[in-house]
């Protein structure tokens, strides 16, 4: 294109400065750049193969604004992918997280769901989960870690001892020896399971027994975790040597913060070994002191 062309469209664009969908247009990032070359070139020290370059540079930037400028447009025409509703059957009215199984799952109640979760598919086998959660009807069988984690997928370690742990945090191998190959589980956060719960279904209790996990499994709630009328999550003790060994003050912290109090019903002290309970209660749950779910 001829010099005097390109510098007669430069000016127009300098005269038809203008905001697309509320962000500078092209044209107006190249009228600045016309206004600096205009008092480039009334300086005398400029050379027409320099000022050429110049141009060559303006041109490029214009290039890059244009095209800035259309990958915003295609970001926002993008479709967001569909949030995924857990089907729950229509006679439902309140739905129950069970994460943490190991033998057994929390029974519904007539109107209630259970979503039980557990990250070991070798005691989902061991202890026939899928039949149980089968015959209880109101169930879903989830086999998946919960937690914070950067990847999709996390080492779980195993143990087949009678009484043995699973963990997918730090532990302890002298407390809690970890003799078999760990298994490879996807995991993902609270948050994700508590919003594809469909909004109008109360979701009465939130039940977590992870070895030591547990903090890291109320943290991936965020204020999500406010859904929860009842929350009961095991803790252990410093002493024993998994998971973090703040994790009693990180769970009064985390639960106070999002409007939750103990109940009055269970003992609330803090342990230095050995793994117990702590039962909160949200503000929501509107007096009721008490889950119909007893768990020790």
């Amino acid at each position: 294109m001829p010099l005097a062309n390109l510098v007669s469209i430069s000016y127009t664009a300098c005269d038809s400065e203008s905001l697309i969908h509320g962000r500078v247009a092209p044209s107006l990032l190249l009228c600045k750049c016309v206004r600096t070359v205009r008092s480039i070139r009334s300086m005398p020290v400029v050379r027409a193969g320099r000022l050429r370059s110049v141009w060559a540079l303006l041109f490029a930037i214009f290039a890059l604004a244009t095209l800035a400028s259309q990958r915003s447009s295609w970001s926002v025409e993008m479709p967001t992918a569909p949030r995924y509703v857990f089907p729950l059957p229509p006679e439902v009215r309140s739905v129950i997280i069970d994460i943490g199984l190991y033998d057994s799952i929390v029974q519904p109640t007539e109107g209630e769901f259970v979503i039980a979760i557990d990250a070991s598919l070798r005691e989902i086998e061991r202890f026939k989960l899928s039949t149980r959660c089968q015959g209880l009807g109101s169930c879903l069988l989830i086999n998946a870690a919960i937690g914070k984690d950067r990847t999709p997928f996390v080492n779980l370690q195993q143990s087949q001892r009678e009484g043995g742990s699973s963990h997918i945090t730090n532990y302890d191998p002298t407390v809690w020896p970890m003799e078999l190959p760990p298994a490879v589980v996807p995991v993902f956060s609270l948050q994700t399971v508590i919003d594809s719960i469909p909004p109008a279904v109360t979701i009465e209790l939130c039940k977590t027994d992870t070895n030591g996990n547990d903090v890291y499994v109320i943290e991936s709630a965020r204020a999500s975790l406010k859904r929860c009328r009842h929350l009961v999550m095991e803790i252990v003790g410093p002493r024993d040597g998994t998971g973090p060994p703040d994790q009693y003050e990180r769970a009064i912290r985390i639960t106070q913060s999002l409007g939750f109090h103990f109940d009055p019903k269970y003992p609330s002290d803090r342990h230095d070994s050995g793994s117990y309970n702590l039962f909160f209660i949200h503000a929501s749950a509107h007096g009721r002191s008490e889950s119909h779910h007893i768990l020790t």
